[in-house]
């Protein structure tokens, strides 16, 4: 599995409609695309023009056939008139990924 994460800042007064493209153009074709497990934009709290995708995706190959769609170029193409700071974006490779029982096994070995 892939995971990325990006991060943007949206420009002073750019926020809204930074969202409203990510939501009308990015977001829910993406969702629909073969090997997106799951695709997710939060608003950062400490910084309202912040926003960060959080993606995972079953394959290197599904990831670059989304780098390569035409809903993706058409938001790259004008993106840096909306954003005030370059990008920040990790790809991650996961080998394994666990769940809550994770917290649960640390916590058991909390010495009472």
């Amino acid at each position: 599995m892939i995971a990325v994460m990006l991060r943007l800042v949206a420009q002073p007064g750019k926020r809204e409609e930074l969202a409203r493209r990510v939501k009308e153009e990015v977001f829910g074709p993406t969702r629909k695309e073969a090997g997106c497990i799951r695709y997710r934009f939060y608003q950062d709290v400490e910084n309202p023009d912040a926003f960060s995708f959080v993606e995972e995706w079953e394959s290197w190959d599904a990831l670059n056939d989304h780098f390569r769609s035409e809903h993706v170029s058409h938001f790259l193409a004008d993106l840096g008139d909306l954003i005030g700071e370059p990008p920040e974006a990790g790809f991650h490779e996961v080998a394994r990924s666990r769940g809550l029982e994770a917290v649960d096994e640390a916590r058991q070995s909390i010495p009472a």
